[in-house]
C-alpha cells in the first residue's frame, strides 16, 4: 500500500499524513482473513497508521522509494536475503 499515481504526484497538496481510506480498508480486510500480516509502506514520505490498522498487523515495514522491483523488500520479507537495515547501494 502507500500513495496511488495520483496522490503520489499531487504529495505536496495532501495537507494530512493518513492512509487512504482504501488502504485502511484493505489493511483491515486482509489482516483479519490472515493469520499473520505484515503491511509493507511504500511512500517517499511519512504516513499514519492508525490505532485500529496497528492492532491488526504483526508486522509493518516502511519502504520508502524502494524502487521500481521492490526486490529488497521482497527477499527480505520471504527470507531469500537477511535483513541488514542498511542500503545496496550508498544513496547520492
Amino acid at each position: 500500500m502507500g500513495l496511488g499515481l495520483r496522490r503520489w504526484r499531487d504529495a505536496a497538496a495532501v495537507k494530512d499524513m493518513q492512509l487512504s481510506a482504501a488502504d485502511k480498508a484493505a489493511v483491515d480486510k486482509v489482516c483479519s482473513a490472515a493469520s499473520k500480516c505484515v503491511v509493507v509502506v511504500v511512500s517517499g514520505r511519512p504516513l499514519i497508521l492508525g490505532p485500529k490498522q496497528l492492532s491488526e498487523i504483526d508486522g509493518l515495514v516502511a519502504a520508502w522509494l524502494p524502487g521500481g522491483e521492490g526486490a529488497g523488500v521482497a527477499d527480505t520479507l520471504f527470507g531469500t536475503a537477511p535483513f541488514s537495515g542498511k542500503h545496496r547501494r550508498r544513496q547520492l
